[in-house]
C-alpha cells in the first residue's frame, strides 16, 4: 500500500510471525533507521518517534517505523501455525530479538548498506539487547532514547507501592501452570499484564538491565535521557544518565546525554532532543 509519504510494509520472523511497519525511504538509499516503539504502542502510535521519524528523513535517511511482537496492551497477532496471542501483556522480551531479526534482514533486502536502530523507551532496552547479543547482525548504530532500567533489586525499594506483592502472586500463577493469566499490577506502572510476562520482564534476574549488557555493545550507541525524568523518584529512571556513564567508562562509542526540561516523552523538549541525535550522528559520520 503505497501513501504520499511511505509505504506499510510487512516482515515475517524466523519463529513465524507477521508484523507490520511504515517505510519511507530517502533519495539515497544508504542509511536506514529502524524506529522501535515503547511498550504497548505500535509503528504509528507515537508521536514522538513520528517527530523524530520526520527529522531524519529531512536529513537524508531512511526510517522504517515497525512493530515488535509486544505492540499494543493486547493483539492477536497471525503466525505460520494460526493466531498468536500477543502485545504487551504476553510478550517475552528476549523473544524482541527475532521481531528485529527480522526488520533488519527486511531493510537489507530493500539495498540498505548501513541499518541502525532508535529506540524509545522499553523499544530502547530492546535495541539494546539487540545489539548486545554474540552473533547479532552488523548494526551501525544505535541511538536508545529513555530505556528504563528494568532491575528487580531496585524494584524492590519501591515496596510500598505493592511490586512485591504482585511478582509474588506472578510467580505463584507460574507455579501453578497458569503463566498466561493476567493480572492488574500498580507497578512499575497501573496496567494488565500476564503472570508469566511479569516475573520474565520484572523478576530477580534483571536479565534485562541494559547496564549488564553494556559490554557486548560495540558499535556507536547514544543514550539520551530527559533531565526531569532522571531526578524522579522513580527507580527505572533515577540518575539512570549517570549510571550509564559510569557503567561506559572506557567505552569511547557510548555517549550519554541529558536534554534540559525533557520528560519520559520529551513532550516540550523534542527539537532540543531532535538536534542533539542528528549533530550526534553527523559527528560520527565524518
Amino acid at each position: 500500500m503505497q501513501s504520499s509519504s511511505g509505504s506499510l510494509v510487512e516482515c515475517v520472523t524466523q519463529d513465524g510471525l507477521r508484523l507490520n511497519g511504515f517505510l519511507q525511504t530517502a533519495d539515497l538509499k544508504k542509511r536506514i533507521w529502524i524506529l522501535v516503539h515503547g511498550v504497548a504502542s505500535n509503528f504509528y502510535g507515537s508521536s514522538l518517534l513520528s517527530f523524530l521519524a520526520e527529522d531524519l528523513i529531512k536529513s537524508g535517511d531512511s526510517v522504517l517505523r515497525v512493530n515488535t511482537r509486544g505492540h499494543d496492551p493486547m493483539s492477536y497477532q497471525t503466525c505460520i501455525v494460526g493466531v498468536h496471542r500477543g502485545g504487551a501483556a504476553f510478550e517475552t522480551l528476549s523473544d524482541s530479538k527475532f521481531d528485529l531479526d527480522a526488520w533488519y534482514e527486511f531493510a537489507r533486502r530493500q539495498g540498505f548498506q548501513d541499518v541502525c536502530l532508535l529506540g524509545h523507551s522499553l523499544g530502547a532496552v530492546k535495541s539494546i539487547y539487540f545489539a548486545s547479543r554474540p552473533g547479532t547482525p552488523s548494526i551501525e548504530k544505535v541511538v536508545a532514547v529513555s530505556p528504563p532500567r528494568l532491575n528487580f533489586d531496585a524494584f524492590a525499594i519501591d515496596q510500598d507501592k505493592g511490586f512485591l506483592d504482585s511478582m509474588a502472586e506472578a510467580k505463584e500463577l507460574v507455579a501453578r501452570h497458569e503463566s498466561e493469566r493476567v493480572i492488574k499490577v500498580r507497578y512499575p506502572f497501573p496496567m494488565l499484564i500476564s503472570a508469566a510476562t511479569y516475573v520474565d520482564k520484572y523478576g530477580s534476574e534483571s536479565k534485562y538491565d541494559y547496564l549488564a549488557h553494556l559490554d557486548g555493545v560495540l558499535v556507536p550507541t547514544l543514550f539520551t535521557f530527559g533531565s526531569l525524568e532522571v531526578v524522579d523518584s522513580k527507580a527505572s529512571f533515577f540518575e539512570a544518565d549517570q549510571a550509564v556513564q559510569k557503567a561506559s567508562q572506557g567505552k569511547n562509542w557510548i555517549d550519554v546525554i541529558t536534554i534540559p526540561e525533557g520528560d519520559h516523552n520529551y513532550g516540550r523538549s523534542r527539537r532540543p532532543l531532535s538536534k542533539q541525535i542528528l549533530q550526534w550522528i553527523s559527528q560520527g559520520s565524518n
